[in-house]
């Protein structure tokens, strides 16, 4: 009973260490991000991305697989400018043109031509937008 008692306390004294060790990281992280666009742009391009994804017209199937490639390497997008990569400006842009290609290559296979077609002029002016933004930082 000793043993099991020691055990269960083992067991929860390493489950809150590895909590906290989790919280600490993310709020690292948290610290480390930098808001490239106001809440306000960034809530119009969120909004217009939306929309003009809309007229992709999608199936259920494309649609998840088109989000999930799309969340991907948009988030690693944006992390691009955190304060703990150290990045210049330059090495940004480059690193950001490298994640936009591939998301196309990625994407490519999930959409018909026309859909292709739209995706790349949706994410050229996204695109334009980022990158003006990143050429405008310090």
């Amino acid at each position: 009973m000793k043993t099991i008692k020691l055990l269960f306390l083992l067991i929860f004294t390493l489950s809150f260490s590895q909590i906290n060790a989790q919280s600490i990281k993310a709020q690292e992280r948290q610290n480390n991000k930098v808001k490239l666009f106001s809440d306000s742009e960034f809530a119009n391009l969120h909004i217009w991305f939306y929309n003009e994804v809309q007229k992709m017209n999608l199936s259920e199937n494309a649609d998840n697989e088109y989000s999930s490639i799309l969340n991907m390497h948009v988030g690693r997008m944006s992390r691009l400018d955190d304060k703990d990569k150290g990045y210049s400006k330059e090495e940004m842009i480059k690193r950001f043109n490298e994640i936009f290609d591939k998301l196309n290559i990625d994407i490519k296979p999930v959409l018909n031509e026309n859909q292709f077609t739209q995706h790349i002029e949706i994410m050229n002016v996204l695109s334009q937008a980022i990158l003006n933004k990143l050429k405008l930082k310090a």
